[in-house]
């Protein structure tokens, strides 16, 4: 299996065409995505570092009901969390 060589993975969705699996046959994108499921479960399991992250696309925009600019400053500013500040926000108000 490739991903015993891996120490971390990074994995960037980029969707341009939210639809264009529509004419993919259903049984093969599930076993796409069960061998996913298996590989990246194993990554899990040795304990593997990874991080999933959306970039913007005019698609996700649109799906989303936002102009570009809007959806780019909602995900990007979900990225981008002081998560020191937050710590001692939530501690302060909960």
């Amino acid at each position: 299996m490739l991903y015993q060589y891996v120490d971390a993975m990074i994995r960037i969705k980029s969707e341009e065409h939210l639809s264009e699996l529509t004419s993919i046959d259903s049984t093969k994108i599930q076993k796409r995505l069960v061998a996913y499921s298996v590989s990246f479960g194993y990554l899990r399991a040795q304990g593997k570092r990874w991080v999933l992250v959306q970039y913007p696309t005019p698609a996700y925009a649109t799906e989303a009901g936002l102009s570009l600019e809007e959806y780019e400053n909602f995900v990007f500013g979900a990225m981008n969390i002081d998560y020191s500040t937050l710590r001692q926000d939530m501690k302060t108000n909960v």
